[in-house]
């Protein structure tokens, strides 16, 4: 995620031209192989076992690895061993600045450092950024405040990244009271919170997300589409009910609902904005606070 966040700034800055960016980031994208693909490649997975950890991973927030060590499909050798084959996006994007003559490794570390400060990022955080652990960048990309914003908010982006596409990345993240929006997915959950977290965008951007993840095509905006958009989400807030139900904290989910061209009015709502490809949407977080729907 980090690479797409540094490469936007420096084509910001004009230090290099968005179609060198764009071909760059392709490079990288190209090389970007999953996990399940690396241990069928390596020999070490059937195809069979990875569907199988695939499928996990829509009722278990656990990554590849993890789950694929839990089922006795992989050791910890062996997952270390395919971490290095992946290695990281952005490692791949510095050297492919350096290898096409874009930037030098000492201009690349000088629009790091002003990245850095612009940002307010410490010397840890940046580390941590470059990584790509995404369970550790996203909470210091969106630094809210409520434990209870940043931990379904980061495990919806874990998911988006998880199931509809590995170079999501998110640009900003606000608190909004009023918010105007085309076409709104939502559901609710009630209980000892009352959460509402929703997917708000254009069509193209929502029969993206509803394609990708039903792995079926859609082309506007029906019943069909809508449930497969609602779908994910639901599976998201299952995840999270399961969390907090193993701290004594019980939700109920409620069913999902699908809204058009409407303004909500909310006091504390958690606006993020997340890019995939050639797509934006917003992700939107309730938490505790009621929502009005006006016409």
């Amino acid at each position: 995620m980090f690479y797409l966040l540094f490469g936007n700034y420096l084509v910001e800055r004009s230090a290099i031209s968005e179609t060198d960016y764009l071909a760059v980031k392709h490079k990288v994208q190209e090389t970007n192989v999953k996990l399940g693909l690396l241990a069928m490649s390596e020999g070490l997975m059937t195809l069979t076992q990875a569907n199988e950890v695939n499928r996990l991973q829509a009722c278990m927030d656990k990554r590849f690895g993890d789950i694929a060590t839990e089922k006795g499909y992989l050791n910890k050798e062996q997952v270390d061993h395919l971490l290095s084959l992946q290695e990281t996006s952005y490692s791949k994007f510095i050297q492919l600045l350096v290898n096409k003559n874009l930037l030098t490794l000492d201009q690349i570390a000088i629009y790091l450092k002003d990245y850095q400060s612009l940002k307010g990022y410490t010397d840890s955080q940046m580390a941590t950024l470059k990584s790509e652990d995404n369970e550790a960048v996203i909470p210091i990309l969106l630094q809210l405040e409520s434990q209870m914003h940043s931990e379904l908010i980061s495990l919806t982006i874990r998911n988006l990244i998880r199931f509809i596409d590995p170079e999501i990345y998110v640009t900003n993240s606000y608190i909004a009271n009023d918010y105007v929006f085309e076409n709104l997915a939502i559901q609710a959950a009630t209980g000892d919170h009352n959460i509402q977290l929703g997917f708000s965008g254009n069509q193209e951007s929502l029969l993206q997300i509803a394609t990708i993840f039903a792995d079926e095509e859609f082309t506007e905006i029906d019943a069909d589409s809508y449930d497969a958009i609602c779908e994910f989400i639901n599976c998201i807030n299952g995840l999270y009910a399961t969390k907090l139900s193993e701290e004594d904290i019980n939700i109920d989910m409620l069913p999902p609902y699908f809204y058009a061209n409407q303004k909500m009015k909310c006091n504390n709502l958690v606006v993020v904005t997340v890019n995939f490809s050639d797509y934006t949407f917003d992700l939107i977080l309730s938490i505790d606070s009621p929502i009005e729907y006006l016409q």
